[in-house]
Order: C-alpha cells, then structure tokens, then sequence
C-alpha cells in the first residue's frame, strides 16, 4: 500500500495489526448468528406459574419480632434449591396478596419446608403472619 509507506513505524505497525483483527473479526461473521439472549432453560421451570396449597405444620416462635413457617403439601414439580424463595399468597379482608419468602430449611432433607417471617413495621403480611397464623392453617 502507498499509504503505509508515508506513515511513522509505529502507526504502520498498528494498522497492520488491526487489519489482521478485522479479517479474523469478518471470519467470525459468517458463521451462523447465536440467540442473543441464549439459556440454559429455554422452558420456565415446571414449578413455575403454578400454586399450591401448602399446610402450615407448625408455627415456631424464633424471637418476640419472628417466626418460623413449617410448610407441607403435595409433592412439588421441581424440588425447591436451598436459598430459593417460595411465594405465599395470604388472604386479608378478603384480598388475595403475595409476598416472597427465602427458605430457612433444607429443601433436600425430608420433612416440611420452612420461611421465617420477621414483623415489619407497618408490613401487612408479615404482621399478619405473626399475629394469627396458626398449624392446620392453609397458605
């Protein structure tokens, strides 16, 4: 090219290594386009959108200001990982209102799983929770 031969080394050099990049960049282009937003799950989860009735076993008071949810009901689609939180739809005056919750519990062990509600103030379902719910109680 005449243009490089009137252009500094080190300008030279640069160009040259960037024409390199770009014929490797254009090889890359001609490869069929991936989905840009590619998962691993192409499909919501099975658990996902569905509702159970969950029975509440037991009610443990932790602290004055908390308590633990004991949670059984049919066995779910997908079991629950630990960490994961479940959502609780609770009935109050006759509105249906949803809140999520973090698992305290081993979902992997046997037995029923388990929130831990803390009271909040001014928290409509956590106050709610703490002060009526009660074992044999559906959520």
């Amino acid at each position: 090219m005449l243009l490089e031969q009137w252009l500094p080394g080190p300008v030279r050099v640069r160009i040259k290594r960037a024409a390199t990049n770009l014929k490797a960049a254009r090889a890359t282009w001609r490869q069929p386009a991936r989905p840009l937003f590619e998962t691993r799950h192409r499909q919501p989860p099975p658990i996902a959108g569905q509702w159970v009735t969950m029975n509440v076993v037991d009610v443990v008071r932790q602290t004055p200001q908390s308590i633990t949810i004991l949670l059984d009901g049919p066995p779910l689609a997908r079991p629950p990982h630990p960490g994961q939180f479940i959502t609780l739809g609770v009935t109050i005056d006759g509105h249906q209102i949803r809140r999520p919750y973090s698992l305290c519990t081993d979902p992997r062990a046997p037995g029923p799983l388990g929130v831990t509600v803390k009271r909040v103030a001014g928290g409509l379902v956590s106050n709610h929770l703490n002060d009526h719910l009660k074992p044999g109680d559906q959520l």
